[in-house]
């Protein structure tokens, strides 16, 4: 029987407890949160000793293993005090605040020889979505070709600069700067290294530094908002009546994103809003975009400060056992709106069917709604706006 305690009966420790409580090879010793009320709870309602103090813990138990569930910034001291009790110690993520931090730490447990374990797998994800809303979107070379449209070239010259500066951060990064076949069936193929999260920290600040002026630019030029203020507007009826998702949908009254209902990882975890406006026009448009790419700059901060130990792939086993024909379905969002994916699988284990839905295939409609009534000098606008895909897949 494994002995293990708990620093930390927050909303992660609580998970962890949950399952350590439930698991048969496991006895746990102690759980230890520095909130009385947190601490009388579990008195009552769990047969854990429990504590307030984790060193007053370490001395009245024996624990073989201890999981850390603590705000980050105190992780460094609580994990050295557990290797130099060597004591096995696993960590929720992020390990630590920075490498001087970690290093000396991981070098502790492995002269200790104990297991220091950082949660969890499928390392960074997060990180290839949100950078690929920010490209692979084209939030950003979209934004300035719209302005191209009317005539505004100087908009479309900076936010160019700006995609080439996220491009050669791909391809340092990841290698390759359309970042194509790097998200794969069950994980990425490419690691993330110091230097890497230091290129995509850098690309972050340069955004974060110029865009701000791109914006308020977009706003403050009349002859601009002349042209997209009013301009291809799609009736929120109508956006749901054919059920327009992503920056379509959502500049017309739509709130629907696969990443909040019904979420998945990592975005259940991470903290973001999602953008939306109900004027329906060109403009409309633009600025959700532009709160698009706040969001993604938001969110991969927050996947930096979390980059978790782990493998990067989950590769397929086969057990050798015959099952009988199966069926998954999948929702995504992509930057169009909510990718679907519905696969069936025969008892050889080979695809029969698959059936993928893209987010164009409602847009498309909605275009020829959206410059009805407009002048021919204004489609390039709209149609920049809506940015269907014209191959139909944004896989």
């Amino acid at each position: 029987m494994l002995k293990v305690a708990l620093i930390g009966a927050g909303k992660m420790g609580i998970s962890h407890l949950s399952i350590l409580g439930a698991h048969s090879k496991v006895e746990v010793v102690g759980v230890c949160d520095t909130s009385k009320t947190v601490i009388d709870v579990l008195e009552k309602y769990s047969p854990f000793p429990c504590f307030t103090d984790y060193k007053k813990m370490l001395k009245n138990i024996k624990a073989d293993a201890v999981f850390v569930a603590v705000p980050t910034k105190d992780h460094a001291v609580i994990v050295k005090d557990l290797l130099d009790k060597n004591i096995h110690v696993f960590v929720e993520k992020p390990f630590c605040l920075s490498p001087a931090e970690g290093e000396p730490l991981a070098e502790l447990a492995k002269k200790n020889k104990l297991v220091n374990q950082v949660g969890y797998h499928n390392k960074f994800n997060g990180t290839f979505q949100e950078v690929k809303r920010l490209l692979a979107a084209n939030h950003l070379g979209d934004i300035g070709a719209i302005c191209n449209d009317a005539s505004f070239s100087l908009l479309h010259a900076h936010c160019g600069i700006l995609r080439e500066h996220v491009l050669r951060a791909c391809n340092a990064c990841f290698g390759h700067r359309l970042m194509m076949d790097r998200v794969v069936p069950g994980g990425v193929t490419a690691d993330l290294d110091k230097h890497g999260i230091v290129t995509i920290r850098t690309l972050l600040d340069t955004i974060n530094r110029h865009f701000p002026e791109l914006i308020e630019l977009y706003d403050n030029t009349t002859s601009l908002q002349d042209r997209t203020v009013g301009t291809g507007i799609l009736s929120s009826q109508l956006a749901t009546q054919y059920g327009a998702g992503g920056f379509v949908g959502r500049a017309s009254g739509g709130t629907r994103d696969m990443r909040k209902t019904p979420g998945y990882a990592p975005y259940n975890s991470l903290s973001f809003e999602v953008p939306t406006r109900r004027e329906g026009d060109v403009d409309a448009r633009v600025w959700v975009r532009i709160d698009e790419v706040k969001q993604s700059l938001r969110l991969i901060e927050q996947i930096l400060d979390r980059l978790p130990d782990g493998p990067l792939r989950t590769e397929r086993v086969d057990s050798g056992l015959r099952k009988p024909t199966v069926e998954g379905l999948a929702l995504g969002e992509g930057f169009r709106g909510d990718v679907l994916a519905w696969v069936r699988i025969s008892s050889d284990g080979k695809i029969a069917r698959c059936h993928l839905r893209d987010p164009s295939w409602f847009q498309w409609p909605l275009l020829e709604a959206a410059v009805e009534g407009n002048i021919v000098a204004d489609f390039p606008l709209c149609n920049k706006s809506f940015n269907c895909s014209y191959s139909g897949h944004d896989l």
